[in-house]
């Protein structure tokens, strides 16, 4: 089965109709002596015919029949639709897709009438295990539910979704999914998105990365569930007691089985079942939950702290890191994750926490090899801080390069996967980057 699935908007991703929308609106508006503007209409962009219709009656007096309205966007969008090219490089992109056995649903705010047009068009069927159109929803994006439809019948919990509009993104966001925004068009940007392409070519690079943002916010909340792991519990055990290194402790740990926007789902756990999901990843566990933890980057002025992971620790074994990182450790509770990142600071780096100037939550990564979810934040330390770092049991060669040098080293050597999103990131910050 392929890690994850794919679910495409159809308006301004697979078809390029939103110039012609935008000039049919302005059109259509003029004949109330309504003049629209592009601000208005990206509102618009996302929500059902319908409520199109409603809140521009509902908005301007000059419209006296809701019904008239939507009659006339109906013939605008069978113009369209019969008159409407593809966006640049989308079909190789569905065959790329189908070629890797990638899934990929439609998610479209349009009815099933326009779709068929589009889809018979440009014989589009074969590309799509289902399509979730306008009709068969009671709640127009923003809302999850189609989304939360498209992605229903994949097995996968890994699933990216591709949509132009900001509501669409906040849809595909409040359904768990990883939304990519499409900004061909230079709309309004959800800063949420897990990030933005103006390409599929850009997309198809996105997908076939071993690590992505899953989303971005600046503080996450925690919906703790229960979970029998009865059934597993002898596999866990014997796996345990055949493969735990004698350093391993069997302490509280916490796993997550999904995310809506900002709200992290968990369960809590021991480690012994972290340790069994983390090296049995095709296991009925492993498909159910990611495991999670908490990572960071510690700058100072313009330099950022590197450090070779120990050859002894079970993942990336003497890969190039930015410290800190680690798990949930129950005595500080779910909540706060922030302490949780300190606590590993301290204890990984030596530093007094009066060091630390601000920790600053950037989202959360997904490593898709490691099937690993973090919360990622980043430790601004004082500048007059003084910083003498020595090796320790998970870490050697800590170090502070400047921020030119790290691109460069993690070119070269052997560096986590989150290395390259910590360098983009600073990269979209202008911390000095070039």
């Amino acid at each position: 089965m392929p890690a994850f699935a794919i679910i495409l908007d159809m308006d301004g991703v697979i078809v390029d109709t939103v110039t012609s929308l935008y000039q049919g609106y302005l059109a259509i508006l003029s004949r109330y002596g309504i003049i629209g503007n592009r601000s208005e209409f990206n509102e618009l962009n996302g929500p059902s015919l319908d409520e199109i219709t409603h809140i521009l009656s509902s908005r301007y007096t000059q419209i006296d029949s809701e019904e008239k309205l939507k009659q006339q966007f109906i013939t605008l969008h069978k113009t369209l639709y019969q008159d409407a090219s593809l966006c640049h490089g989308v079909i190789d992109f569905l065959q790329f897709c189908k070629d890797q056995h990638i899934p990929i649903a439609l998610a479209s705010s349009s009815n099933r009438a326009n779709i068929k047009v589009i889809f018979d068009r440009f014989s589009l069927y074969t590309f799509f295990s289902h399509i979730v159109s306008g009709d068969d929803v009671q709640q127009a994006k923003p809302h999850p539910e189609i989304y939360q439809l498209a992605a229903a019948p994949f097995e996968q919990k890994v699933i990216f979704s591709l949509d132009d509009s900001p509501k669409g993104v906040e849809s595909s966001l409040q359904a768990g999914l990883i939304s990519v925004q499409y900004c061909q068009d230079t709309p309004l940007i959800n800063v949420h998105s897990a990030d933005k392409v103006s390409s599929f070519n850009e997309f198809r690079q996105l997908i076939t990365q071993p690590i992505t943002w899953f989303n971005r916010y600046s503080q996450y909340t925690f919906a703790i569930s229960e979970f029998d792991f009865t059934p597993f519990n002898e596999a866990i055990d014997v796996y345990w007691q055949t493969h735990k290194q004698k350093s391993m402790f069997n302490g509280a740990a916490v796993l997550c089985s999904g995310l809506s926007a900002n709200v992290v789902k968990v369960t809590q756990c021991d480690y012994k079942t972290v340790f069994y999901i983390q090296n049995n990843k095709s296991s009925q566990l492993a498909k159910h939950f990611f495991l999670f933890g908490v990572s960071g980057y510690v700058i100072k002025e313009q330099a950022i702290l590197i450090a070779q992971r120990s050859e002894m620790v079970s993942q990336y074994p003497g890969y190039i890191e930015c410290p800190p990182s680690g798990g949930f450790e129950k005595e500080l509770g779910i909540e706060a994750y922030q302490q949780q990142l300190l606590k590993e600071f301290q204890e990984e780096t030596a530093h007094p926490l009066e060091h630390v100037e601000e920790v600053i939550t950037q989202g959360i990564i997904l490593d898709l090899d490691a099937n690993q979810l973090d919360i990622l934040s980043a430790i601004k330390i004082s500048d007059s801080a003084e910083c003498i770092y020595k090796d320790n049991s998970e870490y050697q060669s800590l170090n502070l390069i400047n921020i030119h040098s790290f691109k460069k080293i993690i070119q070269t050597d052997r560096a986590l996967p989150e290395c390259y999103i910590i360098a983009k990131l600073l990269g979209e910050k202008n911390e000095n980057w070039s």
